[in-house]
């Protein structure tokens, strides 16, 4: 996590890509991307860089995109693995009950780990498209 969290910058999925959302993962610094990115990200470096393995993961629910209200009211998303918590608010391992204090409120049926695939091959493609406007 320590990489992702050193080289991340905050940016948001309209300023990148022209859309609301977009979840992928951010394989080549600097990493430029929005709380789900941050999480998707830190999971596919946990698991060596491998997308089958992160899938994998998150099917077998090692690893799971939480959503989440944060204590500003804003929505996002934090990454779960097994059992500690992190995102690219905090930079660092939490549990949930520290999140909980924190003021952050779960939502746990807002995301199944298939929920989160399925908007990762989304993003996956609406990335390659702004990519071949781009040239």
């Amino acid at each position: 996590m320590e990489d992702v969290s050193n080289n991340f910058t905050w940016t948001s999925d309209a300023d990148q890509f022209g859309k609301r959302e977009a979840w992928y993962i951010m394989r080549e610094k600097p990493y430029m991307g929005d709380c789900e990115d941050f999480a998707l990200t830190v999971l596919y470096n946990i698991k060596g860089r491998s997308v089958f393995k992160m899938l994998m993961s998150m099917t077998f629910l090692q690893g799971k995109v939480h959503y989440c209200t944060a204590p500003n009211g804003v929505l996002h998303n934090t990454l779960r693995y097994k059992g500690w918590y992190t995102d690219n608010w905090e930079y660092k391992w939490c549990t949930k009950e520290e999140y909980i204090e924190k003021g952050y409120k779960f939502h746990p049926l807002w995301y199944w780990s298939w929920t989160a695939m399925w908007k990762l091959v989304a993003g996956y493609f609406i990335r390659r498209r702004k990519e071949k406007q781009n040239g």
